[in-house]
């Protein structure tokens, strides 16, 4: 998490946040599904 304020500027920071944390949701349902019988 290497930079100032440059990634949370504006909408653009806010929709950047709003994807990743959508992908990790994404990933961690992926796991589970992969991961349960």
């Amino acid at each position: 998490m290497s930079g100032g304020k440059s990634t949370m500027s504006g909408p653009k920071g806010f929709t950047i946040a709003l994807v990743g944390m959508l992908g990790i949701i994404l990933v961690l349902f992926g796991l589970a599904a992969l991961v349960a019988p």
